[in-house]
């Protein structure tokens, strides 16, 4: 009976040992900025894996913008947002999805727009400018790739 005792004791104090080291490590701050850079190197790997392997975009601004024009005049929603950067492609479809108001395509008129649109370079930037209804001008920022060598839009 004692040799069951001191046996369960030394059992409860290991439990109690390995719980104070998962404890100790995990509040450690040096354990967690090496998590929090093992996460953040993962999502880099992912995202330069996801640029490597895209196939959408064109190899200049202007091909970019008569994919995703194309798209649009097919009410492709879905493949129209291929062409926009990743990070931006949720808010992308929500405001392609407005403007189409339950339509199978965007309007004529903003497609017109788009295909009117004047192009301006800053190196692995460019801008296409689009005159609004009111007359005043809206940029499409660009971006490119240095991975994939693929224009995207970065922001509608």
């Amino acid at each position: 009976m004692k040799r069951k005792n001191s046996r369960t004791k030394i059992v409860a104090l290991a439990a109690i040992f390995v719980l104070f080291c998962v404890w100790f490590v995990g509040s450690s701050p040096a354990v967690q900025e090496w998590m929090q850079y093992q996460a953040q190197k993962a999502y880099v790997i992912g995202i330069e894996a996801e640029q490597r392997n895209d196939v959408y975009g064109g190899f200049t601004p202007e091909e970019t913008m008569a994919l995703f024009i194309a798209a649009l005049k097919k009410g492709d929603t879905e493949l129209a947002v291929k062409y926009v950067d990743p990070e931006s492609r949720d808010e992308a479809r929500n405001l392609l999805v407005a403007r189409m108001g339950g339509a199978k395509t965007i309007d004529a008129e903003l497609i017109e727009r788009l295909e009117n649109a004047e192009l301006s370079m800053y190196g692995e930037l460019a801008s296409f400018d689009v005159v609004t209804v009111d007359g005043s001008t809206s940029s499409l920022m660009m971006i490119k790739s240095s991975i994939s060598k693929r224009w995207k839009l970065s922001e509608l």
